[in-house]
């Protein structure tokens, strides 16, 4: 067993005295210094709880008989299940739970008639008469990830890592599981025979207690292998396994036929396969089988197999032209001597623009998909028809007037409609369905009740200018009301985060940037130009941008955000003034980055859950994020310290205000720690906020509500 953290090193009593006097700032309603909150003689149109009041619909899935939609609904930290008439009408709440009891899962029974989701420890069961959800498991373990037999008589679940099921009629419980490890996602074949599931070894880790910290205080952690397939046998409880190795497995499904799919990521991220078995050997076959010199870097996007109903073929995306498309392959010829593919797989999409979230309608020979062709920062939903005979694929027909961001498609059952998630300048995320033959989409959640307030909303402008190298870097410029050119505006340049993501044209559809883009929005409200830039590794513009950092963490992405602070600054009309910069994640780490190495280059920074010091993320959490970037820390100690803004914290001479959540598994709070230490021993000036319990992006709203007043505070004495 190996321990995760720091390696150790002595830390004086005194050293330790004066890095929790800095940790101690006031509350978030104090008052401090001359800062103040709202600039004189200016009242915000907006208030921060207006933006905090915003709910965040997920997981919206439509009932077998095509009447119903349940959808997932976060309010502040605590998410409930909700259902939606699909003809129309207001949401209906089908759970009823509080803080700390959140609704995690949910599926459909195959009549229609019944829901059962994971609340809290335990499952229950809701239907739609009115009373009150029944519950179906009472035990002392967590009961999660529940998931309805074919015939609706029985439920598997995940009880502390093992599969159990749950015969409804009699109430009887069976385990069938019991090995090392955990499981996940649970998935019944369409006979019911067989149960599909992830594993992966996993064990408590526990980190020996530092000086660092003192003698109160300890850290562990879960930590977990890579993820095998399994597939078990239902009657007896036998287990086959499909996949064993230190390669990722993820997004197993199976066909109306009686075959599996999976997609398989290698432990140093450049090697993607998918691979399909069926019975009676069992015996995986690659389908596709694809390398990247960098890093397969569509990891944390679902680029995995989605069948065909009628089980012949699969849906996949791939990046193997340059940019991220759909491609479809045949996999029925799958005699016992077949080592490969059949044929190479159909491309659906082309062109310089990215796909995603591929749906097959009912009857095949069609699918839906969201792409940004068009508008790079928007989403928009397509049809496209997939000839059976293996002719050419139909051109793209859009099928949505909404600007802004469409994602998630889900055909109805019965193939009359299209639900899907939808944002927009004006309107926070929610649940939207439209027929293909129409022109206009129905709203039918409304996770805003501003009433009106989105008319007040800010709209920003999607802006271009070069970065060192000449590579053009595009941004979102959102520019406050009111403005006279004689005053120079404070500005504040936003660093989302790495991995999949993209600053999008209005409300993000993820919650967490979101809630960022809320934030944005009521500094903007304050009188702060906010720039939010799509720095190289962004996804939406193609292979070759997406893996650009490859070995150059905090090199050419830092480059893009150090011309983003000249952009801001040769604007002319308006005038910026002072010059901040914040982020979260990668984001944290980006701002760190800037502020230790181009300490000129803005005036304030916030650091939100950033990593200081890669060598020591590598070993915690570490995995595919890491390794695919920077490659072996071994291989590469030097880059990994040089590109760690831990040991540069001498140059720093902005103010910067660092903020973390206690129970941070991405990025463990032992970073901020090691920061504030560092920062301590050089006699560098900061504040910091820690929230206990808290994780990565924070849960609840009243660590959101001390989390920005801190940063508006922040800002108003920094930039002003």
């Amino acid at each position: 067993m190996r321990a995760l953290g720091v390696h150790g090193f002595a830390r004086s009593l005194a050293t330790l005295f004066c890095m929790f006097l800095a940790m101690a700032i006031p509350a978030a309603g104090a008052p401090r210094g001359s800062g103040a909150t709202e600039p004189a003689g200016r009242q915000s149109e907006l208030t921060l709880e207006d933006f905090l009041s915003i709910r965040f619909p997920s997981q919206p899935a439509w009932s077998p008989d095509s009447r119903r939609i349940a959808f997932l609904w976060e309010d502040g930290g605590v998410v409930e299940l909700w259902w939606a008439a699909a003809g129309g009408g207001s949401p209906q709440r089908l759970s009823a739970g509080d803080e700390g009891a959140g609704v995690s899962g949910f599926e459909w029974s195959p009549d229609g008639r019944r829901i059962v989701f994971a609340q809290g420890a335990d499952l229950f069961l809701g239907s739609f008469s009115g009373d009150p959800a029944e519950r179906v498991t009472s035990s002392d373990h967590l009961d999660s990830e529940p998931a309805f037999s074919p015939d609706g008589e029985t439920i598997a679940f995940v009880r502390d890592g093992q599969i159990w099921l749950i015969e409804l009629a009699t109430g009887q419980e069976r385990q069938l599981t019991d090995w090392q490890g955990t499981t996940s996602d649970p998935r019944w074949d369409a006979g019911g025979a067989r149960l599909a599931a992830l594993v992966s070894e996993r064990q408590w880790v526990e980190e020996p207690v530092r000086e660092l910290v003192g003698p109160r205080m300890a850290f562990f952690a879960p930590e977990t292998a890579a993820a095998d397939l399994v597939w078990v046998d239902v009657a007896s409880g036998d287990i086959v396994w499909l996949e064993q190795g230190e390669e990722y497995s993820s997004q197993p499904a199976w066909s109306s036929t009686g075959k599996i799919a999976w997609q398989q990521v290698s432990a140093d991220a450049k090697r993607r396969r998918i691979l399909v078995a069926e019975a009676p050997d069992w015996q995986p076959l690659v389908v596709v089988d694809e390398t990247d010199e960098a890093w397969w870097s569509l990891t944390y996007l679902e680029a995995g197999p989605c069948w065909e109903p009628g089980g012949e073929r699969i849906a996949f995306l791939s990046d193997r032209d340059g940019w991220t498309h759909v491609y479809v392959l045949g996999v029925s010829d799958m005699g016992e001597a077949a080592t490969s593919a059949s044929s190479d797989p159909v491309q659906i999409t082309r062109g310089e623009f990215e796909a995603e979230a591929p749906r097959w309608h009912p009857a095949g020979e069609r699918l839906v998909l969201a792409a940004n062709r068009g508008s790079i920062s928007e989403r928009s939903l397509f049809l496209v028809d997939i000839p059976g005979d293996g002719t050419q694929p139909g051109e793209l027909q859009p099928i949505s007037r909404l600007r802004g961001t469409s994602t998630l498609p889900r055909w109805s059952p019965d193939a009359s409609a299209l639900l899907f998630l939808h944002a927009d300048t004006r309107r926070p995320l929610d649940v939207w369905v439209q027929r293909p033959e129409d022109d206009e989409a129905r709203q039918l959640s409304r996770s805003w009740p501003g009433g009106g307030l989105e008319e007040q909303l800010l709209i920003p402008e999607v802006v271009r200018f070069p970065s060192s190298d000449g590579r053009l870097v595009v941004a979102q410029l959102t520019l406050p009301r009111g403005l006279d050119p004689d005053d120079p505006v404070p500005a504040v340049v936003w660093v989302h985060g790495g991995g999949i993501r993209q600053n999008r044209y209005g409300w993000h559809p993820r919650r967490a940037y979101a809630i960022f883009y809320g934030l944005n929005q009521y500094l903007a409200q304050q009188g702060y130009m906010v720039l939010a830039v799509d720095y190289r590794g962004s996804i939406g513009y193609g292979r070759d941008f997406r893996v650009a950092p490859h070995l150059d963490l905090g090199g050419g992405d830092l480059d893009d955000l150090l011309a983003a602070a000249r952009y801001l600054k040769n604007l002319g009309e308006p005038r910026a003034g002072r010059v901040g910069i914040w982020g979260i994640s990668y984001g944290g780490y980006l701002t760190l980055q800037a502020l230790v190495q181009a300490p000129s280059a803005f005036d304030a920074g916030i650091d939100v859950a950033g990593v200081v010091d890669w060598e020591e993320w590598a070993h915690d959490p570490g995995g595919l994020w890491i390794r695919g970037r920077m490659g072996d820390v071994l291989e590469n100690a030097e880059l990994y310290r040089q590109r760690s803004p831990l040991h540069h914290v001498e140059r720093l001479a902005a103010p910067l205000l660092v903020l973390h959540g206690t129970a941070d598994q991405a990025v463990p709070v032992l970073q901020s720690f090691r920061l504030v230490d560092a920062l301590v021993r050089a006699g560098k000036g900061f504040d910091v906020g820690l929230y206990p319990g808290e994780t990565h992006a924070f849960t609840y709203r009243h660590t959101w509500e001390d989390a920005m007043a801190r940063v508006d505070r922040f800002f108003a004495e920094t930039l002003r």
